[in-house]
């Protein structure tokens, strides 16, 4: 998998400025300020995984590609998966409720043969 040049901001300015989309569209559906988003597509600001998979979801594209530049096929169930999850999780307001989530997705991961930590 090769890298793009461009950066994760320079990805998400473009992608929106592609779908003529304004800052304040955009940050409205994240739910975050303008100035956020400004500084995440100048590359002042990190990006929490959480908003990672809305904007994903926003631009119907894959974290594969919004934060290396790469449309890998092998990898794009995968990451549609992991922000699925990653938006359900987040949406989860209950300690509690989530605790019991995470621990259910730990007992079907060890069920695979592949999970590192079973």
């Amino acid at each position: 998998m090769q890298e793009n040049s461009e950066t994760i901001g320079q990805r998400i300015r473009r992608l929106r400025n592609k779908l003529g989309c304004s800052q304040e569209r955009l940050a409205e559906f994240l739910m975050i300020k303008q100035t956020t988003l400004s500084k995440y597509e100048k590359d002042l600001r990190s990006i929490p995984p959480e908003i990672i998979s809305m904007i994903c979801k926003f631009f119907e594209t894959t974290p594969t590609y919004l934060m290396w530049g790469v449309e890998d096929k092998l990898y794009a169930v995968e990451d549609k998966i992991f922000s699925e999850i990653t938006v359900i999780y987040e949406n989860i307001s209950n300690p509690k409720i989530k605790e019991a989530a995470l621990k259910q997705l730990k007992i079907l991961a060890e069920l695979d043969d592949h999970y590192p930590y079973g």
